[in-house]
């Protein structure tokens, strides 16, 4: 799956420039291999690798994450705590951990989502999360996120809000209980703040700035996908340098801009702040996919000590005092049984005194005050099943502490890359960019991810562009794929396309660009004028993608 058809020259080679994975030639198998067997030799590591962990992770693997970070970002609030760290499955499965607990589908008023956006993240917002219809598009610019749109846009949202309920000061969450260790925002904002999925933009820090300001006023978390970070490398200028400088090596050894949660930390008196709930308004969602493998299905979230713990009790468990029949809902009531002590909760009642309880609470808490409770349905991610990637995150200790991954990115993902990246763009200014092509972001000093983002020329579509590609062999990502769903009036994007550097083998890159430019070439011609404007009717194959 994912691969290009057959050309239609038998002695073309199909080539790949839409799948967004490692080449397998990355990927470091034996450092694994050796972090596994260091891990399962050793019973003080094996034996809690291999049983239930802890709400947080593994605690040396937060603490390892959290050394590790401070020494990439250099954050100046100071060192980052390990309180401030969450293991988790990978940002994906992370996302929709962070809505369960944060948001409420009838008191969040929307998602929020910088387009174009990547697109497999739409489905966790609309089906896992209850956000369908409510998706909203933020455009970007040379600086990333739209400000003052997002702005103007969030006040819209707030008025309706309002009015749809009539009063000044709205109910609060319907579907999820006031807990002491969550909260439920009335804004989600969904970005990938440097080297975007797809449009490889970096976010300005004035616009950082500017959207976690903008968050607090609105009550917004900011969900920040910062996966691609350590994949930077200095931009080859035209006739500069085919490798980078020793400086220039130095300087991407560290992060040239602070992360969301790092400004979110740090600009006026921070989460802490006099007034603030302590959760923050931003989180960095962080993983090993990138420089590790997929495979390895282990990541970490960063916020707040308080964000960070709440993370770490995504469960549910339902209590039932004496049984039940013929229920029937009383929600934000107590319950009258003089057992029943713990704080605020949501209730649903019968004519009987007796109650159906849900608590998002730590197992300690729910019992204590309960000496006749029956558990009478219990489900969830974390309490049930134990911290996620567990065993993996003993193995990923042992590379973090013993320099292993920070040599593996120094050594082979950012040189691999940045040539990669180099035959990529070298391609593109020699074929594509004649022909009207545009990049975006041209003068940036630091370039990085896996993805390289191109505005067709004149009406041509990538639609039809991507249509015609196929069939000489060669798979791109048409830019409507990136559009966020419901909202595509605001953010647009089938006159662009995605193409990726990482997958596909180093020497088709620039036979890939080349086939690309052909076609392009001939739809400039079909039409006589160079806007290449062919349209066809099919739709977009996503074989190529995933």
């Amino acid at each position: 799956m994912g691969n290009a058809p057959p050309p239609s020259d038998p002695a073309q080679e199909p080539i790949n420039l839409m799948r967004g994975w490692p080449n397998p030639s990355l990927l470091p198998a034996s450092l694994i291999q050796t972090a596994a067997t260091t891990a399962l030799s050793d019973p003080t590591i094996a034996q809690p690798g291999l049983l239930y962990g802890p709400d947080e992770g593994y605690e040396p693997c937060r603490s390892a994450i959290a050394a590790w970070l401070t020494t990439f970002y250099r954050p100046s609030p100071g060192p980052i705590p390990a309180t401030r760290i969450c293991m988790t499955g990978g940002a994906s499965q992370n996302l929709g951990c962070m809505l369960s607990t944060f948001s409420d589908p009838a008191y969040t008023r929307n998602v929020w989502i910088v387009a174009p956006a990547y697109m497999l993240a739409f489905r966790v917002f609309e089906q896992d999360a209850g956000f369908a219809g409510r998706l909203r598009a933020v455009p970007e610019d040379e600086e990333g996120i739209d400000i003052a749109y997002l702005r103007a846009e969030m006040g819209k949202s707030e008025r309706q809000a309002v009015g749809e309920q009539g009063v000044v000061e709205e109910e609060g969450p319907r579907y999820k209980p006031s807990r002491p260790w969550a909260k439920v925002y009335k804004h989600v904002v969904y970005c990938v703040p440097t080297f975007a999925n797809p449009s490889s933009r970096t976010m300005s820090l004035r616009r950082r700035r500017e959207l976690v300001r903008l968050a607090r006023e609105y009550d917004a978390l900011v969900v920040a996908d910062d996966v691609y970070d350590f994949l930077q490398w200095p931009a080859k200028k035209p006739g500069g340098h085919s490798a980078p400088s020793g400086g220039e090596e130095e300087a991407v050894k560290t992060a040239h801009l602070p992360r969301l949660v790092d400004v979110d930390r740090e600009i006026d008196g921070g989460t802490g702040r006099p007034g603030a709930d302590g959760f923050g308004n931003a989180c960095s969602n962080g993983s090993f996919s990138k420089i590790g493998g997929p495979g390895l299905r282990c990541g970490w979230v960063e916020g707040s000590e308080r964000f960070a713990y709440g993370v770490s009790q995504t469960w549910r468990i339902t209590v039932i005092h004496g049984g039940f029949e013929g229920l029937s809902s009383v929600v934000g009531r107590r319950c009258k049984r003089p057992s029943c002590t713990t704080g605020e909760v949501n209730l649903t009642m019968d004519s009987q005194p007796r109650c159906v309880a849900t608590y998002l609470l730590c197992p300690q808490e729910i019992l204590q005050g309960f000496p006749s409770t029956n558990l009478y349905d219990g489900s969830g991610t974390t309490c049930s099943g134990g911290a996620p990637s567990q065993l993996t995150s003993t193995y990923m200790t042992i590379l973090l502490t013993s320099g292993g991954l920070d040599k593996h990115i120094q050594n082979v993902l950012r040189p691999a890359y940045a040539r990669r990246y180099n035959k990529l763009i070298n391609a593109i200014t020699t074929h594509l960019l004649p022909l009207g092509f545009q990049l975006p972001q041209p003068d940036r000093d630091i370039v990085g991810g896996y993805f390289v983002w191109l505005k067709l020329p004149g009406r041509m579509t990538a639609t039809a562009l991507a249509s015609a590609c196929k069939r000489e062999g060669v798979v791109i990502a048409p830019g409507t794929i990136f559009e966020v769903p419901g909202d595509r009036e605001t953010a647009g994007f089938d006159g662009h396309m995605r193409l990726c550097f990482a997958w596909e083998d180093e020497g088709k890159l620039e036979e890939g660009v080349v086939r690309v430019a052909g076609v392009a070439r001939e739809m400039q011609g079909a039409t006589g004028d160079s806007d290449g404007s062919l349209q066809v009717p099919d739709g977009v194959d996503m074989a190529g993608f995933k």
